[in-house]
């Protein structure tokens, strides 16, 4: 199979160089069913505010390989055309959509808590924005950077992913 690829459970994004999940992931690896979680906001653009926290969900998850990355380049290309990253990606998602369920988006907040006073900064809110399941996965899967280089010879960048 040709990699990067699109399913009915994650679909790759040619522009930003991310797989991002769709409903059809989150029903199947959450048992939820996002638009009706969104419906009870009474929103009336769900499928935009859909589309947009799984794209965020896919941003935070990407960032934070980036983040813990010697070399961007190699990393979104690995990501984009080794066949066991695209479950390792998939799995942190799902584990990432849990945590903001459940605590809501944590990079959103400013860390202000005016009913008690309380200033959180902006390195512990950082520090809590990504699910520690979700970290666990990425480590345990060698894409959070170590001290240990990889090194791949002859690799064409953003030619066909």
């Amino acid at each position: 199979m040709k990699l990067p690829y699109s399913d009915n459970e994650m679909r790759y994004d040619m522009t930003s160089h991310r797989y991002v999940l769709t409903e059809t992931g989150i029903a199947n690896g959450l048992n939820l069913v996002l638009q009706n979680e969104l419906n009870m906001t009474g929103s009336m653009n769900t499928a935009n505010e859909i589309n947009s926290f799984l794209d965020e969900v896919s941003e935070d998850i990407y960032e934070y390989i980036y983040m813990h990355s010697s070399n961007r380049m190699l990393t979104e290309y690995l990501l984009a055309k080794k066949p066991q990253y695209r479950e390792v990606i998939k799995s942190a998602m799902i584990k990432q959509v849990k945590y903001m369920r459940l605590n809501g988006n944590i990079g959103d907040q400013s860390g202000l808590d005016f009913l008690n006073g309380r200033y959180m900064e902006y390195d512990q809110i950082d520090g809590r924005r990504i699910s520690m399941r979700a970290r666990t996965v990425l480590a345990n899967a060698g894409l959070l950077y170590t001290g240990q280089l990889m090194s791949y010879k002859n690799i064409r960048f953003r030619e066909d992913y």
